[in-house]
This record gives C-alpha cells, sequence and structure tokens, in this order.
C-alpha cells in the first residue's frame, strides 16, 4: 500500500501528540529533545527478485551459446524487487561492485518495484556522468546492480539492498549474406548481412588485407547492406567484415558502442577475368581467328559490363615482345576498332599477326587481356597475298554472339536472312555458303550464286534456316581460291519472328525522300555497280504474305529491267545492273493483293578511272586504255556525224576527260553534268541559244558543256541556280578541248567543276538547227528520252542503314555503331594512294561537327579528319556518341567533294529490370511494398561505366548517387511514403541517357506484434515482440483515443516499457496505449494500439429496516 501525501500528514501531526503524551514524569521536554537526537536506523533495504544473482542475458533468440536467459532485442533485463511500501525506489547499475563513478544508470524516482532500462536513460539522468560511463551500459559485459528505498518518515534514503550481479550480452554478430566467402565476383559486389535486431548503424571495413590495417573502404550505414559508389581493386583478394553498433541516443553515427566484429570473409573481384567459373573478358569476335586472306581487318569484340573503354594490340608476335607491335595500347571506348591514319600501321602481304583486348573501367582498373590465362595463342589472322584482295570482306549480318544480358545489351540477330559482302575488284560472280557446322564441312545446308554482293532468300517453302539457331557463312569470288583454302567464316542468328509487323508496304531501302539540307529536294540513295538491298515493312509474319517488287528505267513502270516475288521484306536481283537511274516499288500480293507503295528512286553508278594524262599525249588513246566505255542503251541514229558510239570518262589529279568517238567535221556535242541527283535541282533549260535535250528531274544539270566540230569552239556554262552563266571557252579556264582525227578529247580543270563524290553524264549531238540528233545514255526502247550515266568517285555507305522519311520506321542505334562502306578499289588498283575522308554532324546542315573530345579539336573536324587507306571499308568511332535524333554522315575521297549523306538516331540503352528488395504484401497489388529501406537494382547496359540514381517523393529529389555498379542501397533510413526513383545510364563521355528508367514503391514500417499490457499493483508493463527494422520504439499513453488528454511520450530501445511513474493517463482508470517504431532519423512508423479498462467492482446495497 502506498501513502498519499495527505494521510501523511495527518499521521506525523498525530506520532507528534503521542510523543508528548508518553514523557515520562519530572523528565524536561529538553530531555526529551535529547532523546530525539539520538541515531534513526535507516529503512531496510528492499530484497531483489530479479534478475537472479548471476544471470546471464542475450538479446539473441538464436544466441548459439546455451543457457543465456533471451532479453529482446538487445539482452537488457527487466529488474524488480519487493516493495516495501515506499513511495519510489533508487535503481543503480555500475561496471563495478564499487558503483561510484562506474554508476552507468542511476534512477531515483521509481514509483513502482521493477523497471526495465530504456536504452535512453544515460541521456536524461541529469547525474552529470561521463559519456563513455553512460554509454558503457551496453556493452557486453557483466554488471553490478542494486535498490534502495525512500523513507518517507525520515525524508531519507534506505539501505541499499545487497548486490547482485548479471552479464549481458546482445548476442549478436553480423551474419555475412553476399558475397559469398571465398567466391569471385565478376563486379565490384553489394554487401549484404543479416540486420541485427537493436542495431542503430553497421560499420562496414573492405581492404585487400585480412589485417585490415589501412582498409579500403571503412564506412557506417544505418541499414544492412552497402553498395560501394566506385569500384575496388581488381584481380585481387579482398577481405570484409562488418559490426553492429547501439547508439543509445539518436543523432550522430559517433557515439554508439559497437559489438563485435563479424567473421572476415573474403572473395576475389575478377571483373573482366576468365576464371574457373566463367570467362568475362571482352570475347573477340573479328576477325574470328584463324581468318586469313584479311587485309583490312575491322576488330571486334563481345562488350563487358561497366567498361569504360578498351585497349587493343596487334603484333607480329604471339608474346608481343617490344618490336613486333603494329598497334599497341589504342584506346577505343566502343567495342570495334578500326586502323586510321594515326595508327601509323601498314600490314604486309601474306603476313600472321596476332591481336588481343583489354578492358579498363572507370577507376583506371583494368581487366585481363583476353591471351591471358588461355591455353592456346591469342587470336590471330593472315593478310592476303594479293592486294588488292580476291576474298570478299563480310559485312552483314554482324557476326554473332550470345548477348551478353537479356536485355540493356546488344543483340546481334537478325529478322531478314539478308547476307551482305565487299565487292573484290573485277570479280564476275560470288558464291555464297551456310552452314550449321562451324568448321563448314560438307554437306553443306545451301549455297547460291549471284552477280550482285548481297543475297536474299525468296522463298518461304524452301527457306533452309530455323529462327533462333546459330549458322556460319562465308563468301568467294571467281578471283577467290577454293573453298577450303578460306578459314573467315561468320556466325549469324536469324529470327524472323522479332520481325515487326506493319500496317501497310512501306519503303524502308533504298531511301528516297526530302533531305533537309538540300532545301527540300528529293534525293536518291546511290549504289555502285551492284543493286542495292531493297527492304520494305511486313504486313504479315514470314510465310503468312507474299510482296511483288518491280524495277524500272521509268517511274511510270514502262520499262520494266527487273522482279521478283518473295515472301521475305528484303530482296536483291541475282543479276548485275548496267549503271543508270532506276525506280522501284513493292506491294504486297497474297493473301490478297494491296496497293503499290510509294515510288522510290536509286542511282547504280559506276566506279570512276583515274589516270595521269602523259606528257605530250596528242590523242586519247590513253583515256580509251584508263576508261570503261559507257555505250548506248537507246536507238542509234544512222547519221555518222551524229552518232554517239561511247563516251570514256577518267579523272586526273587535274582535270575530267571526256573522249567520244565522233566524225572530226560536222558533229556538235554537248554534254550535261549534273552533280547533286537532287529533284529538281538544276538547269531545266540550256543555256540561252543553246540546245539540249528534256531531262528527268532527278539530273538537271549544274554544268553544261559544247563543242563545235566545224569552228572547234568550245563553251562552258554554269548554272548558279537561277540563271546560266559562263558560256567561254575551255581555253579560259586552261582546259581544251581537240580532234584527234576519231575522237573528241576535252579536258575541263577540277577547279571549274570541283570534284563532285557523284557526277551524272549525258552526251548529246544536235545539228545546225540545234535539233538533237542523239542520246547517250538513252532508255532503250525510247529513242530521244534522255537518261544519265552517273560516274561515282567515293564508296557507297551501307550501314546503318539510311533513316526513311518516316521517323517511326527509322532504326535507332543503341550503341555507337560502326559505320561501314562499299570501297573502291580503282585507285589502289592503279597504284595510286588516296585517302578517304569521314564525317559526322550532329545536324543536317553539316556545319554542328561532333562535339569535341576532352577538349581537343573535334574528332571530325575537317583540320582533324579520320583518314583510311582508299581500300578500308569500316570507322568504328573510338569515342561514344550522345545521344541524337539524328546523326549526318558522310565518306569523301580526299581533295575531292563529299558523298550524299547517310543519316541515323542514336539513343543509348536505358536501365531495365528495376527492383526494389525486400518486398512485403500490401493492399495495392499494383503497388511495389517494402518494410525497410531497400536495396534498388536494375539490370546494366552496354556502354555505361556508371549510373545515376535518384530518389523523389512527389516532385521533391530526397536523394541522389552515382554509382558504377547496376544496384544501390541508400546508407541512410528512408521514412515512411511513396516514393519514385529513376536510373540514368553514364557513359565514358559523362553524359546521361536521354531517358531515365523510373520505378515506384512504398515504404510501410512494419507494426510491432503481439503488444500486452499488464497494469497491477507492482505498476504499468507494456511489452511487444522486437522489429527488427526499428532503431527504438515509442511508447504513448493518454486518456482518449485520438491522443490528445493526458498524453505522455515515452521513448525506448527495448521491448519492455515500464514507466518510473504512473502516467497521468492512468490515474483516472481506463486508458489507451500506443506503440510504435522510430528509425534512427525520428521518423515514425505505424503504431498499435491497445485499450486499458480496470475490471468494475460491484459493492452490495445496503438496507435499512425502515
Amino acid at each position: 500500500m502506498r501513502i498519499g501525501a495527505r494521510m501523511l500528514s495527518v499521521v506525523l501531526v498525530a506520532a507528534a501528540i503521542w510523543s508528548f503524551a508518553l514523557v515520562p514524569a519530572g523528565t524536561s521536554l529538553a530531555g526529551a529533545a535529547l532523546a530525539q537526537d539520538a541515531p534513526v536506523a535507516l529503512m531496510a533495504a528492499p530484497g531483489l527478485e530479479a534478475p537472479p544473482d548471476g544471470s546471464d542475458f542475450t538479446g539473441n533468440p538464436d544466441d548459439p551459446v546455451p543457457g543465456r536467459l533471451l532479453q529482446a532485442p538487445l539482452g537488457i533485463p527487466t529488474f524488480v524487487w519487493a516493495d516495501v511500501g515506499a513511495s519510489k525506489y533508487e535503481l543503480e547499475i555500475a561496471n563495478t561492485p564499487a558503483f561510484g563513478a562506474s554508476v552507468v544508470l542511476r534512477r531515483s524516482d521509481l514509483q513502482y518495484p521493477t523497471y526495465t532500462p530504456t536504452g535512453f536513460d544515460e541521456r536524461g539522468s541529469g547525474l552529470g556522468l561521463a559519456e563513455d560511463a553512460q554509454s558503457n551500459f551496453i556493452d557486453e559485459a557483466a554488471f553490478y546492480w542494486h535498490v534502495r528505498a525512500w523513507d518517507d518518515e525520515q525524508r531519507q534514503w534506505g539501505e541499499f539492498s545487497p548486490t547482485s550481479t548479471f552479464t549481458r550480452h546482445w548476442g549478436y554478430v553480423p551474419q555475412l549474406i553476399a558475397p559469398v566467402h571465398m567466391g569471385t565476383e565478376s563486379l565490384t559486389p553489394s554487401f549484404v548481412w543479416e540486420p541485427v535486431p537493436g542495431a542503430s548503424f553497421y560499420q562496414i571495413e573492405v581492404d585487400t588485407s585480412s589485417s585490415f590495417g589501412s582498409p579500403y573502404i571503412s564506412t557506417t550505414t544505418e541499414v544492412p547492406y552497402y553498395t560501394p559508389a566506385n569500384s575496388i581493386p581488381n584481380d585481387d583478394d579482398v577481405f570484409w567484415r562488418v559490426r553492429a553498433f547501439h547508439r543509445p541516443n539518436s543523432g550522430s553515427v559517433t557515439g554508439g558502442r559497437g559489438g563485435p566484429w563479424s567473421a572476415t570473409w573474403q572473395f576475389k573481384l575478377a571483373w573482366s577475368a576468365k576464371t574457373a567459373t566463367g570467362d568475362t573478358r571482352p570475347l573477340l569476335l573479328t576477325p574470328p581467328n584463324n581468318a586469313n586472306h584479311t587485309n583490312r581487318p575491322l576488330f571486334c569484340w563481345q562488350p563487358v559490363a561497366g567498361a569504360k573503354s578498351y585497349k587493343i594490340d596487334v603484333a607480329t608476335n604471339p608474346g608481343f615482345v617490344a618490336d613486333s607491335y603494329v598497334v599497341k595500347g589504342a584506346k577505343t571506348e566502343g567495342t570495334c576498332y578500326s586502323f586510321n591514319r594515326d595508327s601509323s600501321y601498314k600490314l604486309e602481304r601474306g603476313t600472321t599477326y596476332y591481336w588481343r583486348v583489354v578492358a579498363v573501367d572507370a577507376k583506371g582498373y583494368s581487366g585481363q587481356p583476353t591471351d591471358e590465362g588461355t591455353a592456346s595463342a591469342p587470336f590471330q589472322f593472315q593478310t592476303s597475298p594479293s592486294d588488292p584482295p580476291v576474298v570478299p570482306s563480310l559485312l552483314y549480318p554482324f557476326h554473332y554472339y550470345a548477348p551478353v544480358a537479356a536485355e540493356g545489351f546488344e543483340d546481334r540477330t537478325a529478322t531478314v536472312p539478308t547476307f551482305v559482302w565487299d565487292h573484290v575488284e573485277g570479280a564476275s560472280y560470288y558464291q555464297l555458303l551456310v552452314d550449321d557446322d562451324p568448321a563448314m564441312n560438307p554437306p553443306h545446308i545451301f549455297e547460291a550464286t549471284t552477280e550482285n554482293a548481297s543475297y536474299t532468300f525468296t522463298d518461304s517453302a524452301t527457306y533452309p534456316l530455323a529462327d533462333g539457331q546459330v549458322y556460319y557463312w562465308k563468301v568467294r569470288s571467281d578471283l577467290s581460291p577454293e573453298w577450303s583454302a578460306l578459314n573467315t567464316r561468320w556466325a549469324v542468328r536469324v529470327d524472323t519472328t522479332q520481325l515487326p509487323v506493319r500496317e501497310a508496304v512501306q519503303q524502308l531501302q533504298p531511301t528516297y525522300q526530302a533531305e533537309p539540307w538540300t532545301g527540300g529536294y528529293l534525293y536518291g540513295q546511290e549504289s555502285v555497280t551492284y543493286y542495292p538491298s531493297f527492304s520494305w515493312t511486313a504486313v504479315a509474319p514470314r510465310g503468312q504474305a507474299r510482296y511483288r517488287i518491280e524495277i524500272a528505267l521509268d517511274p511510270g513502270f514502262g520499262q520494266l529491267v527487273d522482279d521478283g516475288e518473295t515472301d521475305f521484306t528484303e530482296f536483291t536481283p541475282a543479276g548485275r545492273p548496267e549503271p543508270g537511274t532506276y525506280y522501284w516499288r513493292v506491294r504486297q500480293i497474297t493473301p490478297a493483293a494491296g496497293p503499290w507503295s510509294s515510288v522510290g528512286r536509286f542511282i547504280v553508278a559506276r566506279n570512276f578511272r583515274y589516270a595521269e594524262e602523259p606528257d605530250g599525249a596528242t590523242d586519247g588513246g590513253w583515256i580509251v586504255a584508263a576508261a570503261d566505255a559507257y555505250t548506248p542503251m537507246g536507238e542509234d541514229t544512222d547519221a555518222a556525224s551524229a552518232n554517239l558510239t561511247a563516251l570514256y570518262p577518267v579523272n586526273s589529279s587535274a582535270a575530267w576527260y571526256f573522249a567520244l568517238p565522233v566524225e572530226p567535221l560536222g558533229a556538235r556535242v554537248g554534254l550535261y553534268l549534273d552533280t547533286d541527283h537532287f529533284d529538281q535541282s538544276g538547269a531545266v533549260m540550256p543555256p540561252a541559244g543553246r540546245t539540249g535535250p528534256a531531262v528527268p528531274d532527278a539530273h538537271r544539270p549544274e554544268y553544261a558543256l559544247y563543242w563545235d566540230g566545224d569552228t572547234g569552239v568550245t563553251e562552258l556554262w554554269h548554272w548558279t541556280g537561277t540563271a546560266w552563266e559562263g558560256g567561254g571557252p575551255l581555253s579560259g579556264i586552261l582546259g581544251s578541248a581537240y580532234h584527234d582525227g576519231t575522237m573528241l578529247v576535252m579536258k575541263v580543270p577540277v577547279t571549274a567543276i570541283n570534284r563532285p563524290a557523284s557526277l551524272g553524264l549525258l552526251a548529246f549531238t544536235f545539228d545546225a538547227a540545234n535539233t538533237v540528233l542523239d542520246l547517250l545514255p538513252n532508255q532503250p526502247g525510247q529513242a530521244g528520252v534522255a537518261a544519265f550515266l552517273t560516274e561515282s568517285t567515293t564508296p557507297t555507305p551501307l550501314f546503318p542503314a539510311n533513316a526513311p522519311d518516316d521517323p517511326a520506321l527509322a532504326t535507332v542505334e543503341r550503341n555507337t555503331p560502326t559505320l561501314i562502306w562499299r570501297h573502291h578499289d580503282a585507285l589502289v588498283s592503279q597504284g595510286v594512294m588516296s585517302a578517304l575522308v569521314f564525317e559526322t554532324f550532329q545536324d543536317d546542315t553539316f556545319s554542328v561537327l561532333y562535339e569535341s573530345e576532352n577538349g581537343k579539336a573535334p574528332t571530325f573536324n575537317k583540320t582533324s579528319m579520320q583518314y583510311f587507306f582508299d581500300s578500308n571499308y569500316h570507322w568504328a568511332p573510338q569515342v561514344h556518341y550522345s545521344d541524337n535524333s539524328s546523326y549526318n554522315w558522310r565518306i569523301q575521297r580526299s581533295g575531292w567533294s563529299a558523298s550524299a549523306p547517310n543519316n541515323f538516331a542514336k539513343a543509348g540503352y536505358i536501365p531495365t529490370g528495376l527492383q526494389v528488395q525486400p518486398t512485403v504484401p500490401g493492399p495495392d497489388p499494383g503497388v511495389t511494398y517494402t518494410d525497410r529501406t531497400p536495396s534498388f537494382s536494375w539490370t546494366p547496359v552496354q556502354s555505361a561505366v556508371r549510373y545515376r540514381w535518384e530518389l523523389y517523393e512527389g516532385s521533391v529529389r530526397r536523394a541522389d548517387k552515382e554509382v558504377m555498379a547496376p544496384y544501390y542501397t541508400p546508407s541512410e533510413a528512408l521514412k515512411d511514403g511513396t516514393f519514385t526513383w529513376k536510373v540514368w545510364a553514364i557513359d565514358a563521355r559523362g553524359r546521361l541517357s536521354q531517358e531515365a528508367a523510373q520505378g515506384s514503391f512504398s515504404k510501410v514500417s512494419p507494426l510491432v506484434g503481439d503488444l500486452q499490457l499488464d497494469f497491477g499493483p507492482d505498476g504499468l508493463q507494456v511489452s511487444w515482440q522486437p522489429v527488427l527494422q526499428a532503431a527504438y520504439y515509442k511508447v504513448l499513453i493518454a486518456s482518449d483515443d485520438q491522443f490528445s488528454r493526458n498524453l505522455q511520450t515515452y521513448t525506448t530501445h527495448n521491448s519492455v516499457f515500464t514507466p518510473e511513474a504512473v502516467p497521468k493517463a492512468a490515474r483516472s482508470g481506463s486508458f489507451y496505449v500506443r506503440v510504435l517504431t522510430c528509425d534512427n532519423n525520428g521518423q515514425e512508423g505505424p503504431y498499435v494500439e491497445v485499450f486499458y479498462d480496470p475490471p468494475r467492482v460491484l459493492l452490495p446495497a445496503i438496507f435499512s429496516e425502515d
């Protein structure tokens, strides 16, 4: 029973009166007072009841040490002693039996004979104890405790109880989860361990030494996982350990007391390395190992996740000794490498070369070279004994390899089985071989012969390839060695089921579209010597629709030169076309006939011929010997003086030469020159007073050249865009014209008409009345209908394919593409070395060059261009292109005007597969829920060297981080709420991907479980099951369910709470209790609530007789 204050005063007064009554007779009052000053015995000490003396406590229900008493989560017990009727008690806990300065907890205001420390006692005690001493109570050690009662009568503390002891163990050593002990990691890992109940934060150390003398990483985190922002040393043994800290006061991570270190685990980081479990080094692709007849190698390899760049070595010695390097440590950010002028390379004929690649990450750590740890020598290839080579270089489909990942990395699976290769100078035909055996031993799955430099299947019924299977292919020309002598073959995988299906047939390649840089004129794609590959959109899966394609010399398709039917959406005629301008269209014919597509236009040009005029030349014989003759396509006239039988164009370093066999007298010859091939660009009428045939819109001339056989007068006219100007003689511009008796030879300096990349030619004869008599060329069967011959000076761009006019149909390049063209051997075969110049622009007016590299001159600057030997056919950019809706690239022979441009869009991969872990069930199945600060992960993407992670609450960004690995865990606890998170890929230039991947989730902290309330004579006790994610708890007690009246709030780290005094709300009888979790930042989680209603006692009624 407790004595209230009012009862105490009555007792004291009564005791005083009674003392006077007991004074013996003859005793003075002073004597009585002296008797009162005698020592008064102290109140007897309460008896200690719990914990039993010598108890051993643990906070871990799975503590491996047997016999320990569980007191979750911190191993701090509830203290109980006998109630001696005192109004309050004092509890002391100390590190030593002497107490005094070793006291770590003292509570002098306990109204009940029981108490459970909260873990917050130290900071609120006001005893002035040292911080270390206050914190020591959470150490794993032996403690001493005793209790004394307050003597209300004597107004003093009673005697301390005998001292009792107990040992407290937190009981938790962090259990490491990942990376696994003695394992191998291919990327800098995320470190994960089991959460420790009651832990305020954790300390993690990572080092390459098990002594952790100078840790590479030593940091703290509030969550049981940690993701390094940067990579750790590669190809080394790495050690790591963790310990948990309990912080009795919230705030900074300092001041907490750490538990024991976990076991030390060890792993090996083998990024881009060969290990017992796999090989993550760059897989070398092309040239394939032991490839031969490889004079223009395109070095390509499989990407490595997390690589910022690669270094390639090429040498003549498999050991890469010092004096054997052709290229040493050449750096590129892409996964292909082309020789260029800066490479200073020269490959010798008939020589074996070796090559290897090493990946480098954003921290500069290198992986293993591709020749390290292999049983065989590095990849090798042999050059052809002849130059130019007689074996075609393979171009498309690109050499297949299994993608590094299902998403975010290049997949070289083709959707249409079209094979494309480079040409061989002088070859009459090619043979294609396809097999499922990499050794390509007979019998073979498929063989075909074609005059063109590409091949496409046409019939599904006889189509020999299975979707999704890997095959191998190689090509030879009629000039090549036999199959058995050719080792160069590429892998290919075709899956026609991946081909998108559209509503209507629309042309894709060759393009015929309005190019913005031409002022809206239409331009037809140009091919040299060969037909282009024709492609269009599919309207049904393969085998469910058949198409018809027509190719003609006129847009009305009255002059068909080829047609065909196919089940596929690409087509290449087997025959080789004559040079000229062509039109094409396509439509669906089964299961129902559809409308024709729009009409496309393309040009088949002929490779120009180069020759220097011999000293003292007086006839055109040297031109005839050097040039390929253009001969009539149409009707001839009978007038010998007007009959055009051939045209021989030749170019030298200083001039164009045009030779025509015509009569020396009476002949009048005109020559139209078209330098751009844009529809409606050029003159529609001849110069005033001159004549000329009507010309198609595609070939309106920019120059007109005239010669009069009777007078020998020559004129050169130039179209300015609005009018003809000039008309002066060739001699006035250092040109000339003469007739050698059988042939007219006209010389036009290149300074007069420049050196166009492609030159359209139309020769004609006319009489004195300006009537056109004959044309060369002439469309077959259409006398007098002008056509043009095209002389090409530059290679034909092939890949990436030129984007069609409809942006919705354009293929977006996810990686910086390797640019492929079909080269010309004309200069090389004639012993003249000429460079090819390559440019890429980020705009369609060719004024914005591709961005600068590290502040240097732009990579594709007009003063710093990439040069290639004339016979090359590829350029692999050595820096990543930023995302851009349209890149425009062109290639030109040094000193000539550029080719017509190709364009492509670039939009890099964005991360996919966004996940937060762990997840828990929630009320809305469409929402991702977690009950703690989650770990974020996503799929790695090709060309990403880092990732940017951002976390938003609504529109407010709450956190951000850049990391190298495709996962991240914040080190600070996250409050409850709904969040959005975004991830961007960052390339080697530090540029973010054009778009971010985005996910969302809701964090809802878990509820405490099994909330119990016990309120009796010995006081109030509230208990619950501890929550792993909780840093501490709040206990709220109030008189009403709105928690507004008599509210008192308590905090505790323990899962048992006993207030030091009766809460205000409890004094009135019924009351409410809430318990909720809190994180280290004080963010509150959801609560659990209980209502206490004391039992009612019914008293019997008293009745009187009345």
